[in-house]
């Protein structure tokens, strides 16, 4: 079983929003259209995260954000067209889109990657480049917060006994 983490909810539902958003929109016009999430809980997750995201034999990738200790990591993976070698280091500067203009605004990825390292994780793009298929994305949170994450939040007015105990229940926020 996952294990909890402590996290704010509301923002983790924007991370989740934006790579579904990236994959479907990949997805389009393709029959055999796929999205395929997991999680998983990893005990040294920094190191393993570091050797699940390294380039080479036609995989590009990229990993960002440092997690310290066990953390939850939760994998959203497509069988789109892939994200080129030249693109992947760059999809994390905000503005930057391969989409027409009036499409997207450049910002979600840089967005997803804000809230990820807020909360202490990282996050990871791996891409398939050899035949240009399929892209995985691996966000890895820690269970619990550390004080970094309680300033900011204090920071913004909103204390960490207030997202523990809000009305609707978002932290601690469960994956299965």
């Amino acid at each position: 079983e996952t294990p909890e983490i402590e996290c704010d909810a509301d923002e983790l539902n924007q991370v989740w929003t934006n790579l579904f958003t990236n994959s479907w929109q990949a997805l389009q016009g393709q029959s055999d259209a796929q999205i395929t999430v997991s999680t998983r809980f990893l005990k040294d997750a920094s190191s393993e995260l570091i050797e699940e995201h390294r380039s080479g034999n036609g995989v590009v990738a990229a990993l960002v954000g440092t997690v310290k200790g066990p953390a939850v990591c939760v994998t959203i993976e497509d069988n789109g067209p892939g994200i080129p070698a030249a693109h992947i280091e760059k999809i994390w500067d905000p503005f930057f889109t391969t989409k027409d203009q009036g499409e997207g605004s450049g910002l979600g990825l840089s967005i997803v990657r804000r809230i990820v390292e807020e909360h202490g994780g990282s996050i990871g793009v791996r891409s398939r480049t050899t035949d240009n298929t399929g892209t995985r994305f691996t966000v890895a949170l820690p269970l619990h917060q550390g004080e970094d994450m309680v300033r900011k939040k204090e920071a913004r007015g909103r204390e960490l006994s207030q997202i523990r105990n809000d009305s609707r229940n978002s932290m601690p926020f469960k994956f299965r």
